[in-house]
């Protein structure tokens, strides 16, 4: 008996087509081979310098290296990428997830990494402590951190199964919410959101004052990752950064520092 196919169910199966060269993460049209993709790229291309390439995070407590279809084009429609971390004594990669993508790390040089992740709403917080040679991973889309608590820098190789598997640090993304939801979430005000917004650090954080003690190594000024507004100055006060007003400057009503109009002492 001879099967007939519909024109619309022809459309549905190259749209779920479509849909699914979409997921995989192609980027190459639907009527090009993988061998004609290829092919714009030289030689040279399929070769990259990770452990050389520039440090993507600006953060204190560590260094990134990634190679994602970002910075080496030729792995579009591959479905893997990696980065290389460095976390300096005490210094923590932020809690975050990666939409597209497991995360599957190897440690190559680390004593005591605290790694963990957070199932869904109902589920477990999973946590380790690897070493050298130990490995783990993390499902696509779950919030996890990893936590140099040794004295050493740790150095860790992470394979996603993802050419751009993303990143959302959840810290940072969470104070991009407005301060009225915030405010409601945590039961708190608006200038303690404010305060805690100026005090996020960039990832990967710097180590806190006990464990860096333990290690013989200073805190890094709180000052230096407080982030004050215009017409501010930051101070540290009993070990705590605090923004105030530059010289011949007040706040107004809505707390910025705006000029005094040269009527202040300082």
């Amino acid at each position: 008996m001879m099967l007939r196919v519909s024109a619309a169910a022809v459309s549905v199966v190259l749209a779920a087509l479509g849909l699914m060269q979409r997921v995989s993460g192609q980027a190459y049209s639907p009527g090009q081979t993988a061998l004609k993709f290829r092919s714009q790229f030289k030689t040279e291309d399929f070769v990259f310098n990770l452990a050389a390439a520039k440090a993507g995070d600006a953060g204190k407590g560590g260094e990134l290296r990634v190679a994602a279809v970002a910075a080496m084009p030729s792995l579009a429609g591959n479905g893997v990428s990696q980065a290389l971390y460095r976390l300096y004594p005490c210094g923590m990669n932020s809690v975050q997830m990666h939409p597209r993508a497991t995360e599957l790390f190897y440690v190559i040089n680390a004593t005591e990494l605290h790694v963990g992740f957070v199932e869904e709403n109902g589920g477990r917080t999973i946590e380790n402590v690897l070493k050298t040679g130990q490995l783990s991973f993390v499902p696509k889309g779950l919030l996890h951190w990893h936590y140099n608590a040794g004295c050493e820098d740790a150095i860790f190789l992470s394979t996603f199964n993802h050419e751009d598997p993303g990143v959302l640090t959840i810290v940072n993304a969470l104070f991009d919410i407005n301060s009225t939801s915030l405010q409601a979430a945590f039961n708190v005000d608006a200038d303690q959101i404010a305060d805690i917004k100026s005090s996020i650090p960039a990832s990967p954080v710097p180590g806190i004052a006990e464990c860096l003690a333990k290690c013989g190594q200073e805190a890094v000024d709180p000052c230096e990752l407080k982030k004050c507004g215009e017409n501010e100055v930051c101070k540290t006060v009993e070990g705590k950064a605090q923004c105030e007003c530059k010289s011949r400057h007040v706040r107004d009503e809505n707390g910025d520092c705006v000029s005094d109009g040269g009527f202040g002492s300082g």
